[in-house]
């Protein structure tokens, strides 16, 4: 089950253009149990992110697309982690190599995403990848700044 300690299932905001891939990746998150907000495009994820912020009921992560139309992951990861750098931002993409994911921390840097998911993506992958923002929630309890490798949302085996 994907939830934090106190029984509350996560909330994500899940923004990928894909439609066969957003309906894909929501329906497999929310069988674990996550609450999930799907958005088509960059645009209507910042909406969905700073209303819920705005509320004072943040999403807990948002996992995000790159190459976007309307606001690209670039920009959806500035505005999210410029608003709240505690929100766990997963870069979720397929056609970026590791150099351009270098790049984009270069060019975004404290503001970079937290973790990379490349597509294909196997469900397992990204069911690890919800528990290891669990697994962070946690941690930031006792350590508030604590900060993984983006390596750490990657499952190795």
């Amino acid at each position: 089950m994907a939830e934090i300690s106190n029984g509350k299932p996560l909330e994500l905001l899940l923004i990928e253009d894909e439609n066969n891939l957003r309906e894909l990746f929501k329906s497999f998150l929310d069988s674990k149990e996550a609450k999930v907000t799907a958005a088509a495009d960059g645009l209507e994820g910042i909406a969905h992110y700073t209303k819920r912020l705005h509320e004072e009921n943040p999403y807990d992560a948002v996992l995000t697309d790159l190459k976007m139309p309307r606001a690209d992951g670039a920009a959806v990861i500035h505005i999210v982690k410029l608003l709240s750098l505690k929100t766990q931002v997963i870069v979720i993409t397929g056609r970026e190599s590791t150099s351009e994911y270098q790049k984009l921390e270069e060019k975004l840097g404290k503001l970079k995403p937290d973790g990379i998911l490349h597509k294909p993506i196997l469900l397992d992958d990204l069911k690890y990848a919800v528990d290891q923002i669990s697994a962070v929630m946690q941690r930031r309890k006792t350590e508030p700044t604590y900060q993984p490798e983006p390596s750490f949302y990657l499952k190795t085996s």
